[in-house]
């Protein structure tokens, strides 16, 4: 879809993963202020959104994008990290501190940048 009621789809898409996030972390945060937030982003000279037609459009594609990202992951928003596995790895070789202090911030590392070219 383009863009309905002010929000372009992406718009909607990306307010969804906020969405996706701040509930797989158990953060508080109503869909109101998502909604408000999604619709200033998108429309920053408008003045902010009545609870009225537009608001329940927007917050019904905010929820629906938020339905079809969830069933595109099979619901699992918990991802398996590697930290623990690092930790057991380090123990049954006996690592040194300095060891396990390089391989922890390579691992961190590895979650922003490529360390291969």
């Amino acid at each position: 879809k383009g863009k309905e009621d002010g929000v372009e789809a992406w718009q909607a898409a990306c307010a969804a993963c906020v969405l996706v996030s701040v509930k797989s972390c158990e953060i508080q945060r109503k869909v109101r202020d998502l909604v408000n937030v999604t619709f200033s982003n998108a429309q920053p000279s408008l003045p902010p959104l009545e609870v009225r037609g537009a608001f329940w459009r927007i917050r019904d594609r905010l929820i629906d994008s938020e339905h079809r990202l969830l069933k595109s992951l099979g619901f699992g928003i918990k991802p398996d990290l590697p930290f623990a596995r690092l930790l057991n790895y380090l123990g049954a070789l006996s690592a040194s501190p300095q060891l396990a202090a390089a391989a922890h911030a390579l691992l961190v590392e590895s979650f922003s940048e490529p360390l291969l070219p």
